[in-house]
């Protein structure tokens, strides 16, 4: 499997640089691994610089046009299987019916009318990578189908914890049937409940799909705890503005969110001689494998809880080459009940995979909430610039099966939903379920395996 990707990679990486001496009529197109946002490099020789942001307004009509079809040709040209969810001829249709439109809508407008054809596509590898857009001053996450407002400003800190019940000129079910039309068609519902938040509190996409009657103000009923319902105006903060000191719930955050920021973070639960690791990101696996199984080596745990919750994607050979088998050959660590891995709505392409790799390769019991992906999916996105928009595009160009059968997700073994009551305590119930759990005792002496 390792050798046919890095030859599938080395294939990609080839037709990146042909199409830069070509001077496409996508201008750059750059491969990447499993990345959902990555970061765009311009090919030497293209028609473009594609930096952003771009000024949009001065786009004309027939540019954005010519943008509308290198999008479709792009999709069509090298997605992996462009019409394996939605036909050719309502893909086609769809396109023609913005370009007839363009002319009457704002520069902001046409970029969030080209996503929702890109969501057509189905996978959540493809999309389009909008320019930033201004931000309402509330985050939000799904509890079930309820809607909280997890975080806020000190100006709104009285909403903290409110569950919204309308948004604009609609009540949240519909918004939120309205924002899925943003979100990949073809993906599971907890994708759907990883993505729309963000769009939530987008100004321009709530006043583009008719939520918001105003482009930088949105009107919010919610209800507290206590009862009390509020009504609030929100202004929305200007793109680019990073510097928002945000409120939350707890005073202590939970493991898994107090290391957000860290890619790969581990330590000794106290009071246990169990291992959490923190799997945020790829960066720098290979010297945190190294790390960890150096710990590992050194204080001989009984248990390795391995978070996935916050991960979004990488390179999944990493795991496979510098981790995986480690884990394998333990026999103390890979045997039922000393090996977890925790999963979520925001576990996406190589974390999904890898997660699949573990429940496959070993004894690991997964906990949490099912996986924002299907588990057999179109993944390794080449990312296309449009010419004039300099607005950029992910297209999906391989297709990789986890598991037998077509499951709409990767479910876990122990499913645990996150509640509200918890997250606003700050308590993480899915760790506490697994530190709960019994270990198995050993048959014997064993003998526990160094570092491969």
């Amino acid at each position: 499997m390792s050798s046919n990707r890095a030859l599938a990679r080395l294939l990609l990486r080839l037709l990146a640089i042909s199409l830069s001496l070509q001077v496409s009529p996508f201008a750059a197109w750059t491969a990447y691994a499993d990345t959902p946002d990555p970061t765009i490099q311009s090919n030497q020789g293209s028609s473009t610089s594609c930096d952003l942001p771009l000024r949009l307004t001065t786009l004309s009509a027939v540019q954005w046009q010519a943008d509308i079809r290198a999008m479709m040709d792009s999709i069509e040209r090298y997605h992996k299987s462009p019409f394996h969810y939605t036909s050719k001829a309502k893909l086609e249709k769809a396109a023609a019916i913005l370009e007839h439109q363009v002319s009457g809508l704002s520069p902001e407008a046409i970029p969030v009318r080209m996503a929702q054809i890109v969501a057509l596509v189905g996978d959540g590898h493809t999309r389009l990578i909008e320019p930033p857009h201004p931000t309402y001053p509330i985050r939000v996450y799904w509890f079930g189908n309820d809607l909280r407002i997890i975080s806020t400003t000190a100006d709104y800190e009285d909403l903290l914890g409110g569950k919204l019940e309308h948004v604009g000129r609609y009540d949240v079910q519909d918004v939120r049937a309205r924002l899925k039309s943003l979100v990949p068609q073809d993906e599971n519902s907890w994708l759907e409940m990883n993505r729309t938040p963000a769009l939530l509190v987008d100004a321009t996409i709530l006043f583009t799909l008719g939520i918001a009657t105003d482009p930088n103000h949105v009107t919010i009923q919610m209800v507290r705890d206590d009862g009390v319902a509020l009504k609030r105006s929100l202004p929305a903060f200007p793109e680019g503005v990073n510097n928002i000191h945000w409120i939350q719930p707890f005073s202590t955050p939970p493991l898994y969110l107090a290391h957000q920021n860290e890619a790969f973070w581990f330590t000794t639960l106290p009071g246990t001689n169990s291992t959490y690791v923190s799997f945020n990101k790829y960066s720098g696996f290979e010297q945190s494998a190294r790390e960890l199984l150096k710990h590992i080596e050194d204080t001989h745990p009984d248990r390795l809880i391995i978070d996935m919750r916050e991960n979004g994607g990488g390179d999944f050979d990493l795991p496979r080459q510098y981790l995986l088998p480690f884990i394998k050959s333990n026999a103390v660590i890979n045997r039922k009940g000393s090996l977890y891995i925790i999963i979520g709505r925001k576990t996406f392409s190589a974390a999904m995979t890898n997660s699949a790799d573990f429940r496959n390769g070993t004894n690991a019991i997964l906990v949490g909430e099912p996986a924002g992906e299907r588990p057999n999916s179109y993944q390794e996105n080449g990312t296309f610039c449009l010419p004039n928009s300099h607005i950029h595009l992910s297209v999906s160009t391989m297709y990789y099966q986890s598991v037998s059968g077509d499951p709409k997700a990767l479910f876990p073994d122990k499913r645990i939903d996150l509640e509200w009551s918890d997250y606003q305590a700050g308590r993480d119930s899915v760790l506490s379920w697994i530190t709960q759990q019994p270990l198995l005792r050993l048959p014997g002496p064993l003998q526990v395996l160094t570092r491969p």
